[in-house]
């Protein structure tokens, strides 16, 4: 018998519709914007391999705040993850690089929601983490 893995899941549901009901579309759509615009720039900072544990740790704490409070608990998880073993000086590079890869996925499960809620999504500029990782 083949073990078949299933996806994860990237995204906490009632965290979204909540959000979406007790803000505008508008306002959600502009948040969805900035979480992706700061989540860019959090991925390039702690994907850096000149970081010591306490920079990984402090940078991987505020991903973990931050997306999980707009339901991407998947990449939540994983960067509260990075945080704890980095306060054991245990973190890898390779393990901060899976972020990059969650938070792609994440981000277009957050699309393909907006879609079915019928919310623009509001095109932000691509990311450079995303690109550096797929050339």
């Amino acid at each position: 018998m083949a073990f078949i893995e299933s996806e994860p899941d990237y995204l906490d549901y009632k965290i979204l519709d909540t959000l979406t009901r007790v803000l505008s579309k508008d306002r959600f759509s502009s948040l969805i914007v900035c979480l992706k615009e700061t989540t860019d720039k959090e991925l390039a900072a702690i994907t850096d391999d000149d970081l010591d544990p306490h920079q990984v740790r402090h940078l991987a704490h505020r991903i973990y705040g931050m997306v999980g409070n707009l339901g991407l608990v998947y990449l939540s998880g994983k960067a509260r993850e990075i945080e704890r073993m980095a306060c054991a000086d245990k973190c890898t590079l390779y393990l901060r690089l899976s972020l990059v890869d969650i938070a792609e996925k994440s981000l277009d499960q957050l699309s393909k929601y907006q879609a079915q809620q019928n919310i623009e999504n509001v095109k932000s500029p691509e990311s450079r983490v995303f690109r550096r990782f797929k050339s």
